[in-house]
């Protein structure tokens, strides 16, 4: 079948469903960007689909083209529900099932006939969340079923009927900043964080903080309790501020100052010359993990094996975050675990430095040579580690320098649904964390060559076939940790820690003795400062950090994929 994925954004969804149907291996892909409809014109007829595919689209499709193809929009609600704001009334008005749509395009807006729906729990968690994880099995599953129907002749799609019992949605408005709007003198912490989630990554919560228009994101609840009046600023921790309630108080991680030209940035930094009365709670002594503050280092250990957890928002590294990653490392490395297990984050696992960070500095150079080199001593402590084996336990994306960095541990196991985008080329970058030397002891040089050029996604499945990670588990977010220890247990019977410890000692002495770790760092970094140098990559960092459009599908991107397949699906 030939099907064309029709988008706004490659984002999460799109690439999911993209993997998805890349490893059924039975159907001709092409990309298409909604920007112009034209071009688009062009493609469609130039592809002649038999299925238009809409994970994720803002735009109406042109008349002329959902009249002659089958399009197929993916709606993130359940059966009936139609508007923009799907998500985010879901979680505003507590929803506790939620779902997703394949409807058919029509005239109007989501209310087409319906092909498949699915419905999921949801979570008290932001909409970006619930997005990533829920809403994107669920399309997957849409799709599907969606593909399975078009081979049946006789099937007919649901119409849009209201008079149904099984239509429960309804037409919802647009939400606007009143209806996010947060009532201090009134609304609890819970009903607090709750708006903020249903804000959280786009648009954000409007607030004046000391006399200053923002938008509030990455919120919790904070478990000590405060008797202060409302709004008021009681604890600071790793850059995040903590507000008092009517009940308690809630930490907001992040704040955007309102207006051009901001962008998100931790709540502290944005609110600076506000906080010298607050509590600091940032690091307790001799400890590199919160015990009272901002959680985004925990640590707990389970017998021979220790989990870090290191949970930075949309997973990127700054070069103080790499730093605290690194001294939580090494305090754990010091006691007398077996295996030190990296989590990671809910919502990513990393993405490697943070252009968010780089591009608040007062020279974006310099600081992205200290991130860069601040998350390549991490990895230098992962591969160096001699007392220990380290997992990298993968449950949720990972890109760049995250995947990089996790390739460096002695074992990778990766959630079935994850997706990792193991390459640096269309930021500007050539890349560091040592990826020269473990991307192609992993999976060759011809694929690291691939993997890192075509600047495209790869889902577990087909990067456990390669070699790019070592297993990939069937599971839950929620139960990921259980499995990665029932699969560590059985991968220590297999062959015995002291065993794997003695080979990961005598593999690391042979590739010193080829070429020294120091070297493969050096020759990196010698490409990254030319990167860091160059217009390219501050042009495409700001592009990045102020969400901005070129209009059209990246040049990676544009020959995907017709006809034309990839070495690395080949191998998969």
């Amino acid at each position: 079948m030939k099907i064309l994925i029709l988008m706004t954004s490659f984002n999460g969804l799109s690439q999911a469903v993209f993997e998805s149907l890349i490893q059924k291996e039975c159907h001709s892909i092409k990309l298409a960007f909604a920007g112009n409809d034209e071009t688009l014109r062009e493609d469609v007829c130039a592809f002649d689909p038999d299925l238009i595919l809409c994970p994720f689209l803002k735009q109406r499709i042109p008349n002329d083209i959902w009249q002659k193809y089958l399009c197929i929009i993916l709606h993130p609600g359940i059966k009936g529900d139609r508007g923009p704001s799907a998500i985010d009334w879901a979680l505003m008005q507590s929803q506790p099932l939620w779902g997703m749509t394949a409807l058919q395009a029509d005239q109007e807006m989501d209310a087409g006939a319906i092909w498949a729906s699915f419905e999921f729990e949801t979570r008290l968690t932001t909409k970006a969340s619930l997005y990533r994880d829920e809403v994107t099995q669920a399309a997957i599953q849409c799709v599907d079923q969606v593909i399975d129907q078009c081979f049946q002749q006789s099937y007919e799609p649901q119409p849009l009927d209201y008079s149904s019992p099984s239509i429960i949605g309804r037409l919802q408005p647009l939400m606007k900043q009143h209806d996010r709007a947060i009532d201090w003198q009134r609304d609890n912490a819970l009903t607090i964080v709750r708006k903020i989630n249903a804000a959280d990554s786009f648009p954000g919560v409007r607030d004046n903080l000391f006399g200053i228009e923002v938008s509030l994101f990455n919120a919790s609840v904070m478990e000590t309790v405060t008797t202060r009046e409302p709004k008021q600023l009681v604890a600071q921790s790793n850059g995040a501020i903590a507000l008092s309630t009517i009940d308690g108080a809630i930490w907001i991680g992040h704040l955007k100052q309102v207006g051009d030209p901001y962008f998100k940035l931790p709540a502290a930094w944005v609110l600076k010359g506000h906080l010298s009365g607050a509590l600091n709670f940032d690091l307790a002594a001799n400890s590199a993990f919160d015990l009272m503050g901002f959680e985004e280092l925990q640590y707990r250990r389970e017998g021979d094996i220790g989990y870090l957890q290191f949970n930075f928002h949309n997973g990127a590294m700054g070069t103080q975050q790499c730093r605290r990653l690194l001294a939580a490392y090494q305090q754990v490395s010091l006691t007398d675990v077996k295996l030190i297990v990296l989590t990671g984050g809910r919502e990513f696992w990393s993405n490697g430095i943070h252009l968010n960070h780089i591009e608040a500095a007062a020279d974006p150079a310099a600081e992205s040579w200290k991130n860069i080199n601040a998350i390549n001593d991490i990895v230098e402590a992962i591969l160096t580690n001699q007392k220990q084996l380290t997992i990298a336990a993968l449950g949720s994306n990972a890109g760049a320098g995250g995947v990089m960095m996790a390739l460096a541990c002695d074992h990778v196991v990766a959630r079935k649904s994850v997706m990792m985008n193991p390459h640096y080329q269309s930021m500007g970058l050539y890349g560091s964390e040592y990826w020269t030397y473990s991307l192609p002891k992993r999976v060759g040089q011809s694929l690291a060559k691939a993997l890192t050029t075509e600047c495209l996604p790869i889902g577990a499945v087909r990067a456990q076939a390669i070699n790019l990670i070592d297993a990939y588990l069937d599971s839950s977010y929620e139960k990921f940790e259980g499995r990665v220890a029932a699969h560590l247990a059985e991968w220590l019977d297999s062959l015995c820690f002291d065993t794997r410890l003695q080979n990961k000692k005598l593999d690391r002495a042979k590739d010193e003795a080829a070429k020294p770790l120091q070297q493969y760092r050096n020759e990196e970094l010698k490409e990254m400062k030319q990167c860091f140098a160059s217009a390219e990559y501050h042009e495409a960092r700001q592009s990045f950090v102020f969400k901005r459009s070129c209009g059209r599908l990246p040049a990676h991107l544009r020959k995907v994929f017709g006809v034309e397949l990839s070495q690395v699906k080949k191998l998969a």
